[in-house]
């Protein structure tokens, strides 16, 4: 079931994307989205499959 509101994320899309164009403000946004955007779901995809094996 798609959440219609989830509580906090507002706050953490703004915070995380606040700390990214600080530490690359010279990086393209499109370029900096898709990289983060790659790197999350590797790294979500990780997490979720290490609770699944523990």
């Amino acid at each position: 079931m798609m959440e219609t509101r989830i509580n906090g994320i507002n706050e953490f899309a703004k915070e995380t994307a606040s700390n990214l164009l600080k530490k690359y403000p010279d990086i393209d946004f499109y370029d900096l989205m898709f990289q983060f955007e790659m790197q999350f779901r590797h790294e979500y995809s990780k997490a979720m499959l290490k609770e699944t094996l523990d």
